[in-house]
């Protein structure tokens, strides 16, 4: 149970960053790429990363 719960929290912050990751990551990034350096500005790589 614990690991869903962890997977809908990091999709939902997801959702909340990407809006954030086009303008603070450069264009050359791909989309994943954006995903991840925003989140591991939040401090959720890990996460992430997993999935």
């Amino acid at each position: 149970m614990k690991s869903c719960d962890s997977g809908k929290e990091s999709r939902q912050r997801l959702n909340g960053t990407e809006s954030g990751s086009q303008k603070a990551s450069p264009k050359g990034l791909t989309r994943k790429e954006q995903i991840i350096i925003t989140v591991t500005w939040h401090g959720t790589t890990t996460t992430v990363i997993a999935k």
